[in-house]
């Protein structure tokens, strides 16, 4: 009685601790620096970086594989307008674009040999991108062609964000922030009241938008952009890209830290992830969903323990027993698809110590023994990967 006893205090002291920001390791195989990520939803990602590196999944990053880009340059930045069509940007203006998915990336002439940095589409026809030099480019037929634009500055544009065909934002070093409303025919400047560096921008509406940047600068517009305000980040970390899901629900990564926000911005608070380095690039493609990526080939994954990932409908009355466990772990689920299923083992890193895959199921209830006597004693996460979304929740291993 006295063990049952102690282990149900571990359950209540533990769970509750780890459930709420659960940014777990990936296994990316490689050690690259990654730059870039794209979700089209929370199943299908790429991600760029040094090298040439090219990763792509189609489960929610239980399996990265490469891709083959057909150079060794630096990839900076990478957006998929949707499953089969996207971009990649990078050094000496390089432009590679696909239209299957990445099967086959292809260069596309840029009329620039100053780095490319960042991406980004309003729509899948209309898009921008930025780089070093002040350099400004446009596309307005998915990125087969593009076309320069003129910013007024010399300096690095890291990141810019195309509201409409019309609108668009870029921000820069020592706190430049650049506004076009008439396609990019005329950039303008906005007194941003800051002179750090500014590495990303997204705005949730035509009127409200983030800049982030060095020292934990975070600012906000609720005006277009004619009026910038700072806003409490709680750090003086670097940070370096910031994307929402939707108005309330947002991300921003940096140096060693990932932000989070529920209510808009208004305020953010610190995520717990296990690593000291810099995280370049977020996706955050649902609310219960985001991916950030960074040096030596990190890619991190949060979902919330009942996270729903698909509209095809969710996984239900997953169940782990018995839990705690001793040598091995019956995981049972019902789902409204049948497929494919992915059930791993992760620990409290992150890691992936176990994983089984079956390749096609039929029956909507499944049940599953996972062998877990080989585990040290601790604390564990269950993840369930099936067309109808991804589950995970914590169990104890004695």
């Amino acid at each position: 009685m006295r063990i049952k006893n102690v282990t149900v205090s571990l359950l209540l002291l533990l769970f509750p601790i780890l459930a709420p920001a659960q940014w777990m390791l990936q296994t990316s195989g490689t050690a690259e620096v990654l730059l870039g990520v794209s979700f089209t939803d929370a199943m299908k990602g790429w991600v760029v970086g040094t090298a040439g590196k090219v990763l792509h999944t189609t489960n929610a990053g239980q399996i990265w594989s490469g891709q083959t880009s057909g150079t060794s340059k630096f990839l900076r930045d990478v957006w998929m307008t949707d499953a089969q069509q996207g971009i990649i940007v990078g050094e000496s203006g390089l432009i590679l674009r696909t239209i299957n998915g990445g099967q086959n990336w292809s260069p596309v002439t840029s009329g620039t040999t100053q780095h490319l940095v960042h991406v980004h589409f309003a729509d899948q026809q209309n898009g921008m991108a930025s780089g070093q030099g002040g350099v400004l480019l446009r596309t307005v037929n998915g990125g087969a062609s593009w076309q320069p634009m003129s910013s007024t500055t010399t300096v690095e544009l890291p990141c810019v964000y195309q509201i409409s065909v019309t609108v668009a934002t870029a921000v820069g070093f020592g706190g430049k922030i650049l506004r076009t409303t008439n396609s990019g025919n005329l950039w303008s400047p906005q007194t941003s009241g800051t002179s750090k560096d500014l590495r990303g921008v997204w705005f949730t509406s035509p009127d409200t938008g983030f800049a982030v940047g060095l020292g934990g600068t975070i600012l906000r517009t609720t005006n277009g952009g004619t009026l910038w305000q700072p806003v409490t980040s709680g750090t003086s970390a670097d940070l370096y890209a910031v994307q929402f899901n939707d108005p309330l629900n947002g991300i921003v990564v940096g140096t060693g830290k990932i932000l989070r926000t529920t209510d808009g911005g208004s305020s953010w608070q610190n995520q717990t992830v296990a690593f000291s380095g810099d995280l370049y690039g977020v996706s955050f493609p649902e609310a219960a969903h985001g991916w950030a990526v960074g040096q030596i080939g990190r890619i991190f994954h949060n979902a919330a323990p009942t996270g729903i990932s698909s509209p095809d409908g969710p996984l239900k009355d997953i169940q782990l027993s018995p839990n705690p466990t001793y040598d091995a772990l019956r995981v049972s689920f019902k789902t409204l698809m049948p497929g494919e299923v992915i059930v791993s083992i992760e620990n409290s890193m992150g890691k992936t110590v176990y994983q089984m895959q079956h390749a096609g199921f039929t029956s909507l209830k499944q049940e599953f023994v996972l062998q877990t006597s080989d585990l040290p004693a601790g604390v564990y996460w269950v993840r369930v990967v099936t067309k109808s979304g991804i589950v995970t929740k914590p169990f104890v291993k004695m």
